[in-house]
């Protein structure tokens, strides 16, 4: 049962990074305060697109080791 939330989160996960490199600028917009109107930076965009994509790799590992049964993987398993 634990394999399969752990699956699911790991999908979600890269889910979020693929919007995090796909859509930036929604991203970066939606973690502001409603009241701040200023303009994107390049800075902030690219820094948005390489944490999405370090999510999207971390969860595609862990997704893979739990599918594959790495070891390290079956933590919560008896």
């Amino acid at each position: 049962m634990e394999r399969i939330a752990f699956s699911c989160v790991a999908v979600a996960l890269i889910g979020l990074g693929v919007s995090m490199v796909v859509w930036p600028a929604w991203v970066v917009l939606k973690s502001r305060d409603e009241d701040d109107n200023c303009s994107l930076t390049s800075g902030e965009i690219w820094t948005t697109r390489v944490v999405g994509v370090g999510i999207v790799l971390g969860g595609g590992y862990g997704l893979y080791a739990l599918l594959t049964g790495m070891p390290g993987a079956d933590f919560l398993t008896p």
